[in-house]
Parts: C-alpha cells; sequence; structure tokens
C-alpha cells in the first residue's frame, strides 16, 4: 500500500560514507527509480565514492520509517547542484517529490545555499512540471546528454534556482 504525502511523517535522513546499510537502500531506491525510465542505475560503490568528498551530502526521504526517495547534493560555498532525486515509482504522483523537494531546499538553505542548479532529461515532464512550480528558471540544454539503456540519447535541460 502507497500513501499520498498529506497524511505521513516524512524525514530526511544523511547518509554518510560509513552507512554501508543506508548506501544500500539508497542503491536500491536509485536502481528501482531510474530502471522504470531506461536510464543507468548507480552502484552502492558508486554512491560510496560520492560520498567521499566533503562537498557531498546524501539523504534518504522516509515514509514514516519506509525510504521512498533519494538525493545526492553538491554544496560549494553559496552554490549547491542536484546531482541526483527521486521518489519510487510506487510512491510518484502522490505528492511526495514535491513535499521531498522542498524539504531539501529547506535543508540546503541550512547551508546558506543562494543558488541551486540541476539537470533533467527533456522527458521526464512531471519533474520538470515540479521544478518550475517551485520556481526554478530553465537555463539551457545539453544535447544528447542521457543515454537510456537501449543506447537512446536524450538531451537534458538545466535548472537554476535563485533561494
Amino acid at each position: 500500500m502507497t500513501s499520498t504525502a498529506k497524511n505521513q511523517n516524512h524525514s530526511l535522513i544523511e547518509v554518510s560514507h560509513d552507512n554501508i546499510q543506508a548506501i544500500e537502500i539508497f542503491a536500491q531506491l536509485h536502481c528501482d527509480t531510474f530502471r522504470a525510465i531506461q536510464q543507468q542505475e548507480w552502484s552502492t560503490s558508486d554512491i560510496h565514492s560520492l560520498l567521499l568528498s566533503r562537498h557531498t551530502h546524501a539523504y534518504l526521504y522516509c515514509d514514516g520509517d519506509n525510504p521512498i526517495g533519494f538525493c545526492v547534493l553538491s554544496i560549494v560555498d553559496t552554490e549547491a547542484e542536484i546531482i541526483t532525486i527521486g521518489i519510487a515509482p510506487t510512491y510518484q504522483s502522490k505528492g511526495h517529490g514535491t513535499n521531498f523537494l522542498k524539504s531539501t531546499l529547506a535543508k540546503l538553505h541550512l547551508f546558506k545555499v543562494k543558488e541551486v542548479f540541476l539537470e533533467v532529461r527533456q522527458d521526464n515532464m512531471k519533474a520538470i512540471e515540479l521544478y518550475k512550480s517551485l520556481n526554478f528558471k530553465k537555463t539551457g540544454i545539453r544535447s544528447k546528454y542521457y543515454q537510456t539503456l537501449d543506447r537512446k540519447k536524450i538531451d537534458a535541460l538545466t535548472f537554476k534556482l535563485e533561494m
């Protein structure tokens, strides 16, 4: 049974490089989410390697005790990049993505971030609409940036949010 975001207790759990169990959960969520859109998923070792940088922060988004989302952020001075973010497919279109992104932006505010950058596949309309609804502005296109599992090339749209 899946829930809607408005009737549950949600939290962000920071994932550290030495928490192998959390990294494995993160990797499974990433796999489930990105395989659903024919995109290459990240392995446990990919995520662990990212977390070794002092600028990188990773979070699991939980619905009660159940991890349903993930993100990796890079924060340098007053700028942040959302490297990856997602909600498990069975929890999408229920408000979780909006709540998760708002929680992530609130976390970035605590780091005194002034600008947030991200990129998204041009065919990921749910994500694009979410970003636009939270005042992200399209800044450019990266031609044939993404490659699907069947080797199809897809453009990336870049977005920026002034906080």
